[in-house]
């Protein structure tokens, strides 16, 4: 039913245009209360929360953008600001200026984007809405102090605008698992006009020199809506949820089980099939015939690659290990990576780093099927290596 009206709605194909014989009302009603839209077009940040990262960004192949922070970078805005457009929930009228669908309304950009058709019990909140929450929040769970030292390192945005990732962080949290291997503590904020994402906020810890390595695990405070909450509610209900002294609990336990991570041994024959057993990737039993084969291929190469360079960055240890699982987790370029595959697997990350730990064991063992699986992969991906590097025959 609502795919058809998203037809009628649409001018074309990606076009989003309301147009034909059903157009919108004005925004705002109040059987479906006030309209939340973005209000401002550049973020205000108070006095000293900068939004660092003012590189261009990537795009991926997909279009999904990204911004991040490089090294000493000044308070940027473009990413971010490009995602705080007004957006409105407005009615379906045909051209007689009837109602259709009265227990409806379109989410529409103000050149006239339609995002989705949601019903009465939808509460729209703003990609600006939900930065402005995500400050709230951060303060909640870190302190008024550390929230003025407040700036963004990562900014997520499809090309299409429809949902929005931001993380936010602040320099005087980072702390130190191992002497000079900086970790910060960071709040992700997630929200969409699409519905295919919940509005989120989930604390994490990602690892400073990777910028956008993240972790997630049982330590880490969420709150997540579907846009059912009442909008004035939310503050306080991410105030309970993020309460400082709440978050506090996990910090420690999330130290330590790092410190445990350095302790246990993983040789560097098992940083491949430690990567597959954390990220539960499995490679098929036939991965030659497979339709993905030259992924896979590429994937052997990849993980071998980043256990190479974490071994030699930090060590033998499974706290390396993890370091490289969440290497691929957060890169988009990386072979069989997209961006709804991120966050699931940062996750398994942090699942595994409360697993592992928490043991006494001075050596780390993986899964048997963990281990051929691996051979099966390397030994795959050198076949179609050597296969690209061998000579074409001419004929005479």
């Amino acid at each position: 039913m609502l795919s058809s009206i998203h037809n009628e709605l649409a001018a074309g194909p990606g076009s989003g245009q309301v147009q034909g014989p059903i157009r919108s009302g004005p925004p705002g009603d109040a059987a479906f209360g006030p309209t939340i839209d973005a209000g401002r077009t550049r973020p205000e940040v108070p006095s000293g929360r900068g939004v660092a990262g003012d590189g261009a960004g990537s795009a991926s192949a997909d279009g999904r953008r990204t911004q991040a922070t490089p090294a000493g970078a000044r308070p940027g805005f473009e990413l971010l600001e490009e995602a705080l457009f007004k957006v409105s929930m407005v009615k379906l009228l045909t051209a007689q200026n009837t109602m259709l669908l009265p227990n409806h309304r379109a989410i529409v950009s103000e050149s006239g984007e339609v995002f989705s058709v949601v019903t009465r019990d939808y509460h729209l909140v703003s990609h600006r809405k939900a930065y402005d929450l995500g400050i709230e929040a951060f303060a909640a769970a870190f302190g008024e102090e550390a929230s003025e030292e407040l700036k963004i390192f990562n900014v997520r945005m499809p090309s299409t605008r429809a949902w929005v990732q931001v993380d936010l962080t602040a320099d005087s949290l980072a702390f130190e698992p191992k002497d000079g291997d900086r970790w910060l503590p960071f709040l992700r904020v997630i929200n969409s006009y699409n519905r295919t994402k919940a509005l989120e906020f989930t604390l994490g810890f990602c690892r400073w020199i990777c910028q956008n390595g993240m972790i997630f695990g049982s330590w880490s405070a969420t709150f997540r809506n579907t846009h059912r909450c009442q909008v004035a509610e939310l503050p306080k209900r991410l105030r309970e949820t993020f309460a400082e002294e709440r978050v506090g609990q996990g910090l420690p336990a999330f130290r330590s089980q790092l410190g445990q991570l350095v302790k246990l041994r993983v040789p560097p024959h098992s940083f491949v099939p430690g990567c597959l057993e954390i990220l539960q990737l499995r490679p098929p039993a036939d991965l030659q015939s497979d339709p993905r084969s030259k992924s896979w291929g590429q994937l052997g190469s990849h993980l071998e690659t980043l256990g190479a360079k974490y071994t030699e960055a930090l060590g033998e240890n499974a706290y390396a290990l993890v370091n490289a699982a969440s290497d691929y987790a957060s890169h988009l370029e990386a072979p069989m990576m997209n961006a709804g595959r991120v966050h699931g697997l940062q996750a398994r990350c942090g699942r595994w780093i409360e697993k592992i730990g928490n043991q006494g064991d001075a050596c780390v063992l993986f899964e048997a099927s963990s281990v051929s699986d691996a051979e099966r992969l390397l030994a795959f991906a050198k076949s179609t290596e050597a296969a690209r590097a061998e000579p074409v025959a001419v004929a005479a």
